[in-house]
C-alpha cells in the first residue's frame, strides 16, 4: 500500500548538517473501497468548514468566496441559520451525531467527558456513508484543539478512510513550523496544504466512487476577527478549480459559530453575529435537473430558522433518497417525513423538504440563551433587578468551579458593562403553578480574571429574589493560559489558577 505521508530530509555528511527538510502528502485510490457502481446514483457530499465565521463576517472577509459559491455554485446562503452550542465541539455533534453534548440545561445524550475514551464508538455521520458505499475523508488543522482532541482522548484507530490529522502532528511539532512565519509551514500557507490533500482526495475518486469529506479549518479564523480574510483568494481558487469535479456533489460550505472572543463579541451586534454562523448548501447539478422543485424549496427555507440538527437530518435524508434513488419524489411530495426523521434524532428537519414557516427556537431544538428571536430593550446596569441578576451570574460561575476551588480562585462581581430585558420563550413566560416570568441579559467583567461574562436570567415578577440563570455563561474575551491548571472543558473558560495570584 503506498505511503500516503512522507517526511523527506537531505544531510550534508561532513560536517554532519541538515540542508533540507520537508513533509509532503498524496492520495492514491484504495481499490478496496472504490464503488463504481455507485458513482452515479450517490451524489459526493463536500462539507467545508471555516471556524468561527459569522454570516456577516464572511461577506466583510471573503467576499471573493461567497461570490464563487454564489455564482458558480448556485449556493443557497441560509439567513436563519443558529449555532445550537456555545463552542465548536457541541455544535459539530449536532451535525455529525444528532446529539446533544456539552449543552448547559440539557443532559448529554453521549458522554461529556472523553478524557479518558475514545470516540470510536460514537455513531459519526461518515460510517452512515461508509456503509453506503462512500470513501470518507477528515482533515482539522490546529491538532491540539481538534474537535475531538482538545480535553479529549480522539480516535484510537483512523476514522475516516483518509485521515490528515497524523501529517499535521508531525507539521506541528517540526523545527520548520516553529521557525515559520505565522499561519505557514516554510513557503506554504497551511490552509492551502489542507486544501491540496482535500483536492487530491477529490480528484483521486473523482467518478470512481462517492466520496464523503469534512474539511475544517480553525487556524485561519479561530483567533482573529479579520485574520481569515488571508485565505479568501486561495479558498476561492480552490472552488473555482474543483468545479468540474463538483458540480454534481453537494457541497456544504459553513462555520460553525460566529467569533466568540473579539472585542466584537461584548457589544449586541456581535452576541447576534456568533449566534449566527455562514451557512451555504450547493445542491449537484443534475439533482436540481431531475427536481426543478428543489430550487424553490431551498430558496423558502434559507429564510427560516434553521440549525445544525437540520444539517444532521438532511444528510440522513441524501443517504436515504440516494438509496432508494427516489429524488424525483420530491417534485410532488416534499413535505418533511418526521415520524422516519425521528428515527435520527430527536429533532431536526430536512432542508430539502419544506420547513414549517412558524418555527421557533423551541421547535428547532436550539436553547433559549443562543435564540436570536427575542425582541430587546436596554435597561440600566444602575436597576436593581439587573444588579441582582449579575450577582447570581457570579454567584453561578463560582458555584461550578467548587470541585476545581483548589486550583481556581473565587470570582468576585468588578462591573456590569450593559444589560437587556426581553420576553422569554412563550411555553415559559408563565408558569402556571407560580406566575409571570421575564428576561434579562447581563454582560459583566469579574475579577481577578478580567474575564467578560454574559448571562441570561429568568426572573419571577412575584418574587423579588427568584433569579434562575438559563443556559450557559458564555465567557466572551479570550483567557489565554489562565485556565491550564483545570482539563474540565466547562471550566477553562471560568477559571483563573491561583499560580497567577
Amino acid at each position: 500500500m503506498p505511503c500516503e505521508f512522507m517526511e523527506i530530509a537531505c544531510w550534508k555528511q561532513f560536517p554532519p548538517f541538515r540542508i533540507y527538510s520537508n513533509l509532503h502528502h498524496w492520495i492514491f485510490p484504495k481499490p478496496d473501497i472504490i464503488n463504481p457502481g455507485k458513482a452515479s446514483t450517490h451524489p459526493s457530499v463536500i462539507l467545508f468548514v471555516l471556524d468561527s465565521i459569522s454570516q456577516s463576517n464572511w461577506k466583510r472577509y471573503l467576499p471573493k468566496t461567497l461570490g464563487i459559491l454564489k455564482d458558480l455554485y448556485n449556493s443557497t446562503i441560509f439567513e436563519g441559520f443558529t449555532k445550537v452550542g456555545d463552542n465548536s465541539f457541541p455544535n459539530a455533534a449536532a451535525f455529525l451525531t444528532g446529539k446533544r453534548v456539552q449543552t448547559v440545561g440539557y443532559e448529554s445524550e453521549m458522554a461529556s467527558d472523553m478524557s479518558d475514551k475514545f470516540f470510536d464508538d460514537w455513531p459519526i455521520i461518515w460510517k452512515d456513508f461508509k456503509q453506503k458505499g462512500y470513501v470518507t475523508y477528515y482533515a482539522e488543522d490546529y491538532p491540539e484543539y481538534n474537535l475531538f482532541k482538545y480535553l479529549s482522548n480522539g480516535f484510537k484507530e483512523s476514522p475516516t478512510d483518509h485521515y490528515f490529522r497524523p501529517f499535521w502532528l508531525q507539521l506541528y511539532g517540526s523545527f520548520l513550523h516553529r521557525r515559520s512565519t505565522h499561519l505557514c509551514y516554510g513557503n506554504q500557507k497551511c490552509h492551502q496544504i489542507q486544501m491540496e490533500y482535500l483536492k487530491e482526495f477529490i480528484e483521486a475518486y473523482n467518478q470512481k466512487s462517492p466520496i464523503f469529506a469534512l474539511n475544517w479549518l480553525t487556524e485561519l479564523g479561530h483567533d482573529w476577527l479579520e485574520q481569515v480574510s488571508i485565505g479568501d483568494l486561495d479558498i476561492s481558487q480552490f472552488f473555482k478549480e474543483q468545479h468540474k469535479n463538483l458540480k454534481d456533489s453537494f457541497v456544504i460550505v459553513f462555520a460553525d459559530h460566529g467569533h466568540r472572543f473579539d472585542p466584537i463579541r461584548q457589544s449586541m451586534i456581535g452576541r447576534i453575529e456568533e449566534r449566527m454562523p455562514f451557512f451555504s448548501i450547493s445542491i449537484p447539478e443534475n439533482i436540481r435537473k431531475k427536481v426543478p422543485k428543489l430550487n424553490e424549496i431551498i430558496a423558502e427555507n434559507s429564510k427560516k430558522l434553521t440549525s445544525f440538527w437540520d444539517l444532521y437530518i438532511t444528510l440522513k435524508d441524501i443517504l436515504d433518497l440516494s438509496t432508494t434513488n427516489s429524488w424525483e419524489s420530491l417534485n410532488s411530495n416534499a413535505a418533511q417525513n418526521v415520524p422516519h426523521f425521528r428515527q435520527y434524532s430527536p429533532r431536526g428537519l430536512s432542508l430539502l423538504r419544506s420547513i414549517p414557516t412558524k418555527r421557533n427556537c423551541l421547535s428547532a431544538g436550539i436553547p433559549e440563551d443562543f435564540c436570536i428571536c427575542q425582541r430587546e430593550t436596554q435597561i440600566s446596569v444602575l436597576d436593581v433587578r439587573v444588579q441582582e441578576a449579575a450577582k447570581k451570574v457570579v454567584i453561578e460561575v463560582n458555584r461550578l468551579l467548587e470541585p476545581e476551588m483548589e486550583q481556581c480562585s473565587t470570582l468576585f462581581l468588578d462591573k456590569i458593562e450593559h444589560a437587556q430585558t426581553f420576553l422569554p420563550n412563550e411555553k415559559i413566560a408563565f408558569d402556571g403553578n407560580a406566575g409571570f416570568y421575564v428576561m434579562y441579559r447581563v454582560a459583566l467583567t469579574v475579577k481577578p480574571s478580567n474575564a467578560f461574562l454574559e448571562g441570561t436570567i429568568r426572573h419571577l415578577i412575584s418574587d423579588e429574589n427568584d433569579y434562575t440563570i438559563i443556559g450557559d455563561i458564555n465567557r466572551i474575551n479570550k483567557y489565554g493560559n489562565q485556565s491550564n491548571c483545570v482539563n474540565i472543558p466547562l471550566l477553562r473558560k471560568y477559571c483563573f489558577c491561583k499560580n497567577y495570584l
